[in-house]
C-alpha cells in the first residue's frame, strides 16, 4: 500500500500518520484485505457527514491501519486491520492510542470496537490499549415469522417520538435493572447518549420505537430501526423490567414486532445478543431467529 501525504506524529518510537483523503481507498483496502470491498466500505464512509471517520497509519508498516468512526450518543468505533505477527502488537497499539487520544471535537465517551472471536493478537493490542472485553455478541437473522399467539389481556404498545425521550429514558434505566445483556456496560454512559445511539443518524427511525404497558403501567421497550435501502429491520432493543418478566411478556414483544413489520417492504429482521443472556436467545430461536455470525466486542471508557 503506498501511503500518501500524511501528518507523521512521533509515538514513542513508532510513528503514526493520520491519513489524508488520497491514502482513504488503500487504507480500507488494506483493513478488509480486498480492493472490491474497501472500494464499497469508502463509498459508504463517504454518505457519512464530514468528519466523522479518520484514518490511522504506521510509518514504519503499511499493512497496519486504524478506523475512527464517530457515532451519535458520543461514542466511537475502532476498527484495526488484521495482525500476523506478534510483534506488530506494539504498532497497532500505538495507533490505536493515538486515535483515542486525537482531538475529536466533540463529547467522546466510550470507545468500542467488534472483533473476530479467534483474533487473539487483535484481542491483545485493544487490551493493551486499555480496553476490556464486554461480551461475545451472538448476530442473528429472522427470515421467516413465526405463528400468531394470542396477546395478554391489558397489555397495548404506545409510539413513541422525541418529545417522550425523558419517558423513554426513565423506562429504559428499569429494564437495565438485573438485565442479562451486556451488563457490565451498564452505567457507563447517560441515558440520552444511549438513546441517541440507539436513534442513530437517522431522525425517523422513532416511528417504530414504542412503550409497552400492561393494564396502564408502563413496563418495557421496544426500539426497531429501518433500513430501507437493505430492506431490512434491526431489533435494536426490546427490553422489560424485573417485575415484569417470566409472564411470557417477551413473546407478547415479538409478536408487537411481527405486527409492526408485517405490512412493511422488508425481507429480513436482525438483532444482536450477549451470548450469554440465554433466556434472550431461547426467545429469539422460538421467534425462528438463526445465528449468522459471532463477534467480540470491547470497550473503552473515555469519560
Amino acid at each position: 500500500m503506498h501511503l500518501l501525504r500524511a501528518y507523521i506524529l512521533a509515538v514513542g518510537y513508532d510513528y503514526v500518520m493520520l491519513l489524508e483523503k488520497n491514502s482513504h481507498l488503500d487504507a480500507t483496502t488494506t483493513l478488509l484485505g480486498n480492493a472490491e470491498r474497501g472500494t464499497a466500505m469508502l463509498s459508504s464512509l463517504k454518505t457519512r457527514p464530514e468528519g466523522t471517520y479518520r484514518f490511522f497509519g504506521s510509518l514504519n508498516n503499511s499493512d497496519l491501519i486504524v478506523l475512527l468512526l464517530y457515532n451519535p450518543g458520543a461514542t466511537v468505533t475502532l476498527l484495526a486491520s488484521p495482525l500476523v505477527r506478534e510483534q506488530e502488537i506494539p504498532q497497532i497499539t500505538a495507533l490505536l492510542n493515538e486515535a483515542i487520544q486525537h482531538p475529536h471535537g466533540c463529547r467522546v465517551t466510550l470507545a468500542q470496537t467488534v472483533i473476530q472471536t479467534n483474533d487473539c493478537l487483535l484481542t491483545q493490542a485493544f487490551i493493551q490499549t486499555g480496553f476490556s472485553k464486554l461480551a461475545v455478541l451472538h448476530f442473528l437473522e429472522q427470515t421467516k415469522h413465526a405463528k400468531q399467539i394470542k396477546m395478554p389481556s391489558g397489555l397495548s404498545f404506545t409510539p413513541l417520538t422525541r418529545e417522550d425521550d425523558e419517558l423513554l429514558g426513565t423506562i429504559l434505566e428499569e429494564t437495565y435493572v438485573n438485565s442479562l445483556d451486556c451488563p457490565n456496560i451498564h452505567g457507563l454512559r447517560a441515558v440520552q447518549d444511549i438513546i441517541d445511539g440507539h436513534r442513530g443518524a437517522d431522525t425517523t427511525s422513532t416511528q417504530l420505537w414504542s412503550i409497552a404497558e400492561l393494564e396502564n403501567k408502563k413496563i418495557g421497550v421496544v426500539l426497531l430501526n429501518s433500513f430501507p435501502k437493505m430492506k431490512q429491520i434491526e431489533l435494536a432493543y426490546v427490553g422489560l423490567s424485573p417485575t415484569a418478566r417470566g409472564n411470557n411478556l417477551g413473546n407478547a414483544c415479538m409478536q408487537h414486532i411481527a405486527n409492526q413489520i408485517s405490512e412493511l417492504p422488508f425481507s429480513r429482521v436482525t438483532l444482536a445478543v450477549d451470548s450469554e443472556n440465554i433466556p434472550a436467545k431461547k426467545l429469539y430461536k422460538k421467534w425462528n431467529f438463526k445465528k449468522i455470525k459471532q463477534r467480540l466486542t470491547l470497550i473503552k471508557k473515555l469519560l
